[in-house]
């Protein structure tokens, strides 16, 4: 009796054994079969691709947004809560109407100030042409408008309404769009 317990206790063993093994599971990455689920389901298949931003502009809620080269950049002052609370404390369409915009994130004088205090707090911007330091530094005016402080390596994507008002003032050639950050 003790015998046929072990041979039945190694069989079962054994089927446990082989239902795990790692060919089986490299077999099938190799044929490049995919990963069904249980119900039948693939993973991810409902899942929108997100790769490149829409060709209109039916996400903007302003008027004035405009397509912006990646995703996170396409996005309205009206979708981002921060945004839409200062914007509506001034009862203003777009958050580049709001009486605070201009003087805040577009006034060189202004600008010239907290590029001071920004290079006191973290030093400074060295290489860059001045456009694009008005244009970091409008953008970091942005943020601590709307977030106040988030940190040196936090990063948001800000509205296209107000990065193309930022934009149009000091102007570039190569504009990149949102990145995140490397990661280190």
């Amino acid at each position: 009796m003790s015998n046929e317990s072990s041979d039945s206790e190694d069989s079962s063993l054994h089927l446990s054994h082989s239902s795990s093994s790692f060919d089986e599971q490299d077999d099938r990455l190799e044929n490049d079969e995919p990963d069904i689920g249980p119900i039948g389901e693939l993973p991810y298949q409902f899942e929108p691709l997100a790769e490149e931003p829409d060709n209109d502009l039916q996400w903007c809620c302003c008027g004035r947004c405009r397509l912006m080269p990646t995703l996170p950049g396409s996005r309205c002052c009206r979708e981002t809560d921060k945004v839409n609370e200062r914007r509506e404390e001034a009862g203003a369409n777009c958050i580049t109407e709001h009486d605070g915009f201009e003087p805040i994130c577009l006034n060189e004088h202004i600008l010239r100030v907290a590029y001071f205090q920004y290079r006191q707090q973290y030093g400074p911007r060295q290489g860059h042409e001045i456009n694009e330091q008005y244009r970091y530094t409008a953008y970091w005016q942005f943020v601590r408008w709307c977030w106040g402080f988030l940190g040196r390596q936090v990063r948001v994507p800000l509205p296209s309404c107000a990065v193309c008002q930022i934009r149009d003032k000091f102007a570039s050639e190569e504009n990149v769009g949102f990145q995140y950050p490397p990661l280190h």
